[in-house]
């Protein structure tokens, strides 16, 4: 009840996308190869959720605020979150666009970066959006060792910008850090 169904799903392998540049013609479309070469794309997983009919973040604050729609919620997201847990799955970007107002549970969607645990921690490299990531998605040094403690920092800024009106690190601090890794 609290994520998007996945409609579609299917492994990219690096196989298949060798097979998509062979599949180009070297002689006229040489250029492209080369431009799509250079993205140096590796396997991934390819998926498509079911689209959610929500109510924007901007238009339901006010209301989400209230006490006990306030507890409401996050009875629901850590509901959520502690059945992802269970699962050794940690989604990696949580931040407002990525939990969507719909009806009395919100759904959390966006499976983009998620990580499945296979071991306390996880090593990966850096992705999501720098306003919410937790430390050790910023500090090139860990770069990614993740576990459930990433999802928690992310939903606290989240809970941050909700009555705040701004993400907690929105500073030159995070401009700083952002140069450093980029």
């Amino acid at each position: 009840d609290y994520f998007p169904d996945f409609l579609y799903q299917s492994f990219i392998t690096d196989q298949m996308l060798e097979d998509f540049y062979d599949n180009f013609d070297p002689r006229s479309n040489k250029q492209r190869v080369e431009e799509l070469r250079s993205m140096r794309l590796k396997a991934f997983l390819l998926t498509v959720e079911e689209y959610i009919e929500h109510i924007s973040w901007a238009d339901c604050i006010g209301e989400l605020k209230k006490e006990q729609n306030l507890v409401n919620f996050l009875i629901h997201i850590f509901k959520a979150l502690s059945l992802l847990w269970s699962l050794k799955i940690v989604h990696r970007d949580l931040k407002p666009e990525n939990i969507l107002i719909c009806g009395k549970e919100p759904k959390i969607g966006d499976w983009g970066i998620a990580k499945i645990l296979l071991d306390v921690t996880t090593k990966t490299s850096y992705t999501g959006t720098p306003l919410y990531s937790a430390p050790e998605q910023l500090d090139p040094d860990k770069f990614g060792e993740v576990d459930w403690r990433t999802d928690i920092w992310q939903f606290g800024c989240v809970l941050y910008e909700m009555f705040e009106k701004k993400p907690p690190f929105y500073s030159n601090y995070l401009g700083q850090l952002t140069t450093k890794i980029l």
